[in-house]
């Protein structure tokens, strides 16, 4: 599975310098704009799109049920 960051065309630079500053920037394959409307398993705050695991935030104690509920999704 592909890692894909969805955020706006002028928030790229912010979120690359800070993914690559802590060393995530690793497990990132690229940069996509909300209007490219790409299917797949999202990690958001709202529900707004199916396959979506709804969290407010990325933290040691839920990554392994993140990685989880990712598992189950991918099944489908």
């Amino acid at each position: 599975m592909d890692v894909l960051i969805e955020c706006k065309k002028q928030e790229i630079d912010e979120y690359y310098y800070k993914l690559r500053s802590h060393g995530w920037f690793d497990f990132v394959d690229d940069f996509i704009d909300p209007s490219f409307k790409i299917e797949g398993i999202r990690i958001d705050k709202s529900l707004t799109y199916p396959l979506t695991i709804r969290t407010d935030k990325i933290v040691c104690e839920n990554t392994l049920n993140i990685l989880g509920q990712i598992r189950c999704l991918n099944d489908f």
